[in-house]
């Protein structure tokens, strides 16, 4: 059976014929009706195949033309944004191939527990449901996926009260279901292309931002949790308000996540953690009932997110039907949010560089600039192998990577389709390698976090480039990051 990762329905809202580039061989292929790309045979079951057309592609088709693709404000219902985060979360677990897929689930096994440790999930009549590394030991990795794809896609999103429902089904294993609780908390934005630009379509279902220090260190993710830490452990009067976000952040360690919708428009899931810089979102948590209990917070004078737009992270306007209670008719008013050129061009970026085989796009010199940005990206950091290279030595890599790379093909093919180099990529991959670098240059819970667990941080191999190598300069440079922003504000954090 034909089964596409990437449904038709989307692919559609691109165009009737997409063009395609190939990150693996190169290769080009021009107009490629929607059935013939973004599939591969046998991947569902066909009690799977037809739970995702009943219970999931068919509302969410109706949604979209109905609300989600017209101008001006978007207004859907808490039922209709259940259907969407549901969408969106299946949409990032249906393009995992099978052994990434279970090897990942196996991972968030401690975080998991930890997440179950932090929730009375005792009063959602939670089952006691088996961790993923217990299943696969009974069943097929392919079994263990469709299982996992059967519950997820028959989760009753209109009649859950809170995502917790989703520890009633025992076909799901444990890092599953805190998973895609810790996705439902997210918060979710639209964003529009740039009036020069276009979205690609990546074929990785849904692609994410991490923190800078995410990309600078190969995979620490301590921004966002540092903070919430300090904040829990020294506000006295709302220290519980941030158990939440905190939650959240030990499974869903992205800013955030995004999904295409058409070649205008994506939408996006956000980190609950954003929520705190917006002063008409409503902190707090909700109880078993439904009752929502609400804590007054500070804003976070740090900055995660690689993209410096806060504008961008606005919540909606909620209108509740019943004051401090999460209703089914509740409703969510959206702005959608347009990108600005150098924000258009990293987005793309990321679709890009995310993407596993095939990237789709449907107008090439609105794109053409993101794939210039991306050989240049890809030329800059693969040109430097160690900290004490040679200069010449990294400008002839820098040579070679950018007459080599993959990134060649679909720029001539471009350029013969009319296309104009128009911006400059040199000045904007400096520009947002400085944006990557900001938080942690300014984070002082990131040194406050790391000179309190000591140990930890002298033997993270990952860290011992802040010290070329020498795991005492590390922690002497950690000392003097925390001394300095110390200073910077005024001896108190």
């Amino acid at each position: 059976m034909k089964n596409h990762y990437i449904p038709q329905l989307i692919i559609n809202r691109f165009s009737t014929a997409l063009n395609v580039f190939n990150l693996d061989t190169a290769e080009i292929r021009e107009k490629r009706p929607s059935n013939k790309i973004f599939f591969t045979k046998d991947i569902y079951t066909d009690e799977v195949e037809n739970s995702l057309n009943v219970h999931l592609e068919r509302p969410f088709s109706s949604l979209l033309k109905r609300k989600l693709l017209s101008d001006g404000e978007i207004e859907i219902t808490r039922t209709d944004l259940m259907l969407i985060k549901k969408y969106m979360f299946i949409a990032s677990v249906r393009c995992q191939d099978l052994e990434h897929f279970c090897s990942l689930l196996c991972s968030l096994e401690h975080n998991a527990d930890l997440f179950i440790k932090t929730v009375d999930l005792e009063g959602f009549k939670r089952k006691q449901l088996k961790h993923s590394k217990e299943m696969l030991e009974t069943m097929s990795k392919y079994d263990f996926f469709n299982q996992q794809m059967l519950a997820l896609t028959e989760f009753d999103y209109k009649n859950a009260l809170t995502p917790y429902e989703l520890f009633n089904d025992e076909r799901l294993s444990i890092e599953m279901a805190v998973w895609a609780c810790s996705f439902y908390f997210s918060y979710v934005a639209f964003w529009d292309a740039s009036d020069d630009g276009e979205f690609v379509l990546s074929d990785a279902g849904i692609v994410s931002e991490y923190e800078g220090f995410h990309l600078i260190t190969g995979g620490l993710d301590i921004s966002k949790t540092s903070y919430l830490l300090y904040q829990m452990e020294n506000d006295k009067k709302n220290g519980s308000a941030y158990i939440r976000p905190l939650q959240t952040c030990s499974i869903m360690y992205e800013n955030y996540d995004l999904f295409n919708i058409s070649s205008n428009r994506c939408i996006v899931a956000i980190n609950p953690f954003f929520r705190l810089y917006d002063s008409k979102s409503r902190n707090g948590h909700f109880e078993k009932d439904g009752s929502f209990v609400e804590s007054i917070l500070k804003q976070p004078e740090i900055w995660p997110a690689i993209i410096q737009n806060k504008d961008l992270f606005e919540t909606p306007l909620t209108k509740y039907i019943v004051h401090d209670f999460y209703l089914p008719e509740d409703l969510f008013v959206y702005k959608p949010k347009k990108l600005n050129t150098k924000e258009m061009i990293y987005v793309n970026s990321l679709l890009i560089n995310e993407s596993k085989y095939w990237i789709g796009f449907n107008e090439p010199c609105k794109v053409f600039s993101s794939f210039e940005y991306c050989l240049e990206h890809e030329s800059q950091y693969q040109s430097v192998t160690s900290a004490k290279q040679p200069l010449e030595n990294i400008i002839t890599n820098y040579a070679n990577n950018l007459m080599n790379s993959k990134f060649t093909a679909i720029i001539k093919w471009c350029l013969d389709n009319g296309c104009k180099t128009e911006k400059n990529v040199l000045v904007l991959f400096q520009e947002l390698t400085d944006d990557i670098f900001r938080d942690f240059n300014s984070n002082i819970y990131i040194y406050n976090y790391y000179l309190k667990h000591y140990d930890e941080a002298y033997n993270l191999t990952q860290l011992d480039f802040l010290g070329g190598g020498d795991k005492q300069k590390k922690m002497e440079y950690l000392v003097a990051g925390y001394n300095r922003l110390l200073a910077e504000r005024g001896g108190k954090i």
